[in-house]
Parts: C-alpha cells; structure tokens; sequence
C-alpha cells in the first residue's frame, strides 16, 4: 500500500485542488518522484535557483520551493493558485510571472539550476518550451513523459539524441541534466 507524502498530506488537509497537478498522474507521492528529479539534476542544495514553465495552481511550484526560490511563468492565473505555497508556507520564494509568452518570456534572465517543464502537453510547445529553457540552464525536467503525451516523449527523446547530457526517468518526470545548449 503506498502511504500519501507528508506534503501531499498538507495539501489535501488545506484544501488544495490536486486533481489537475503533478499528482493527478501519480498520487500521493508525485513530489517525491518531483524532487527525486531535482536531486538527480542538482544535488541536495536547498539554495536553488529553479525556472518554472507551467504554473497551473502552483502545486509544483510550492513543492520545489521547498529546494530553492523559483520564477514561474504561465499564460494565465487560474483559481486556487496560492493555496498551495500558502499550505507549504514557501510563498515568499516563489515569484509568478502571467502573460502572453512574447511578453513574458523576455524577462526571464539570468541562470538556474533547473528548468521544470509542465505546459502544453505537446511536440512543438514542448520544443519551444525547451529552447527557452535550455538557454537559461543546462538541466531541465519535463512532466507528463507517458503514454498519455506521445509529443512530449518525442520531444523529450529528440532533446536527448541532439543535445545530449543524461536521461533518467522518475515515474512520469523526464529529466535530463548537462545538455549542451
């Protein structure tokens, strides 16, 4: 029997919505294969500086400001999007940027740590999302590399083939670390 995470715990307890969030695909312990991710990218620092592509609710986003700040970026705000860095009290490292992506994207500067991708569930946004994330980060996890999302595999498996770096599969997260940009 697999038990809930205690960050799963916390969140359901304060009523946030998971049903569209990484813990839709595995739950009870989709932050753990998150994290686990972050830590095979990274190491075990809690200084990280983490890019974000793909809000939604900002579930993920408060899981990885467990590890570092993050600047997340995503087209719209969607309802219920601060509870979860409320539950897990990271808000204060969390930065969100909202906005058309040729508005947005922009003002992305500087370096990360890592890029967690977790958009548009398809080939071409999946590429898109990984040039603009390869040119701030040599690391970068993709969600949703299933079955269910063949043009994010296809993406995720192109990216590797061209760009190189290692690949390791963490249930449904993708990640791949030192790509050549």
């Amino acid at each position: 029997m697999i038990r809930p995470t205690r960050t799963y715990t916390r969140l359901q307890e304060a009523g946030v919505e998971l049903a569209s969030s990484i813990y839709q695909r595995t739950p009870l312990v989709a932050d753990t294969f998150l994290l686990d991710a972050v830590t095979w990218c990274c190491g075990k620092r809690t200084d990280l500086e983490i890019l974000e592509v793909g809000t939604c609710r900002g579930v993920s986003s408060a899981i990885l400001a467990q590890r570092g700040r993050v600047l997340t970026i995503d087209k719209e705000t969607r309802h219920g999007v601060g509870d979860a860095l409320k539950a897990l009290d990271v808000g204060a490292r969390v930065v969100r940027i909202t906005g058309p992506q040729e508005l947005v994207r922009p003002l992305v500067r500087g370096t990360f740590d890592v890029c967690f991708i977790d958009a548009t569930h398809n080939y071409e946004n999946g590429m898109r999302d990984f040039a603009f994330a390869v040119a701030h980060t040599n690391n970068v996890i993709f969600h949703d590399y299933c079955k269910d999302h063949p043009g994010i595999m296809a993406a995720v498996d192109e990216i590797h083939r061209k760009h190189g770096g290692a690949f390791q599969l963490f249930d449904c997260f993708a990640a791949l670390r030192g790509l050549n940009g």
